[in-house]
């Protein structure tokens, strides 16, 4: 059975804006037909040694080269700032997701960048 994860920026009431509601409604589905379901928030991890840092932009580097799409950056300042964002959400989201078979609810309208990171892992995105 596939797992299926949740990430939203809505708070969970049925009785607010759209998004909000729209995130109930997802939950209510799936608790109705019985899917397994869990929610990360995708929490960022502490920073590690100056060693670890170093092995995470490097991998970050390389998924920006392979997974990002080349004309969305168009300065060295945006480069730099995807590294940095990509080498703290690697460790948080591919490895922990990279082999599973996995369809993730993305219900997140400031984070674009995950997008690119949850399709990257190979996996539905819904």
């Amino acid at each position: 059975m596939k797992q299926i994860v949740c990430n939203t920026v809505f708070k969970l009431d049925p009785f607010s804006h759209g998004g909000s509601k729209r995130s109930v409604q997802i939950r209510e589905l799936l608790t109705k037909a019985e899917v397994i379901f869990e929610d990360d928030s995708f929490a960022l991890p502490k920073q590690g040694p100056l060693s670890r840092s170093f092995i995470w932009a490097l991998r970050a580097v390389l998924f920006i080269y392979r997974h990002y799409p080349k004309k969305k950056i168009k300065t060295v300042s945006n480069y730099v700032n995807l590294i940095r964002y990509y080498s703290y959400r690697i460790p948080v989201i591919y490895d922990k997701y990279k082999n599973q078979d996995v369809v993730f609810v993305w219900e997140n309208t400031k984070d674009r960048n995950l997008l690119y990171l949850l399709k990257a892992v190979g996996r539905h995105t819904v």
